[in-house]
């Protein structure tokens, strides 16, 4: 009982009924954050004195986003967002450092942003990869590990359902994000700003099971 009492608090209700409780529930259709709710998720955030600043970011060329979230006990809070369109990471460094020149933070990266390919950036005959860019701005990055896209959002939906996120009502971009996106979505512009919430969220509160 205690085991099965646990695991729950890993799982949304929805989750839960598919995992626990063996009953059929559609979770590849419809809305990918169905949790999410802006009567019960949106209210202003002030700044948290003494607080770490997470900068959750993603390396998607048109828009680049992130999202700067503070970390409070076992909540998090969005106090704002990123989204520059046609830009790169040198532009998204210097846009971080601007607007918190002073705050300790910590870069939450997609994962991928550390890999050599054919988008790196050559430099002085050298390449560097988005991680190379961030570290040379000074911004520290979390040593983080892309987690399978249904565990990002399954630990999304658990923290939205037991109240553990809240985002300040400038992140319109982010809120859009949450409500508008599907999983046969076909909008390049949805997401990403979703996507940089998900990394902070699962770097801070990963879903485990209990043993």
């Amino acid at each position: 009982d205690a085991y099965i009492k646990n695991l729950r608090k890993q799982y949304d209700s929805r989750l839960a009924q598919q995992e626990l409780d063996g009953e059929f529930v559609n979770l590849n259709s419809g809305s990918v954050y169905y949790q999410f709710d802006r009567r019960k998720h949106v209210a202003t955030v002030h700044e948290i004195p003494h607080a770490m600043l997470y900068v959750g970011l993603d390396f998607n060329v048109n828009p680049l986003c992130g999202t700067f979230i503070y970390a409070k006990g076992d909540r998090l809070f969005v106090t704002s967002e990123m989204r520059l369109e046609n830009s790169n990471t040198f532009e998204a460094a210097k846009e971080i450092v601007k607007r918190y020149p002073y705050q300790a933070l910590q870069v939450i990266p997609d994962e991928t942003g550390n890999r050599r390919k054919s988008s790196t950036v050559k430099i002085k005959g050298a390449y560097q990869t988005d991680h190379e860019i961030l570290r040379q701005a000074n911004l520290p990055l979390a040593n983080f590990k892309n987690p399978a896209v249904k565990d990002r959002y399954n630990n999304l939906n658990r923290l939205f359902e037991q109240g553990k996120i809240v985002i300040d009502p400038s992140c319109k971009h982010l809120i859009k994000d949450l409500e508008q996106i599907v999983y046969d979505n076909d909008d390049d512009m949805l997401g990403h700003l979703a996507d940089t919430l998900g990394y902070v969220a699962w770097h801070l509160f990963p879903m485990k099971k209990p043993k």
